[in-house]
């Protein structure tokens, strides 16, 4: 019966990890904060606003298209670290747990 393999992450790396998901997240509030207060005037040519009111621009469809982008490379980034992992395997935890018995207890 196989052992269960337990995954342990480094603090410094998790600290990263959380770090990078707590600036991102911010940054894509703000952005799409900003993108929602976006306000077309009068551009000859193109627009002319309703009783002289600018018109709120709605980005519904590339805000959509921004979160569809990060969220895909999310899945390649865990394509190939999948890809990486079965080329470069690491050894059974078997192998590792009777290195560990082996080795003397120090005080």
């Amino acid at each position: 019966m196989p052992e269960e393999q337990i995954h342990t992450i480094p603090n410094a790396r998790l600290y990263i990890i959380m770090l990078i998901m707590l600036i991102s997240g911010s940054c894509n509030t703000v952005v799409m904060k900003a993108q929602d207060k976006v306000e077309v005037g009068d551009i000859p040519g193109y627009i002319t606003p309703v009783d002289g009111k600018a018109n709120v621009f709605k980005h519904a469809y590339f805000q959509s298209a921004n979160t569809f982008v990060g969220e895909f490379s999310c899945l390649i980034v865990w394509m190939i670290k999948l890809l990486y992992a079965k080329k470069y395997p690491k050894e059974e935890l078997s192998s590792f747990s009777q290195n560990e018995a082996s080795k003397p207890e120090i005080s």
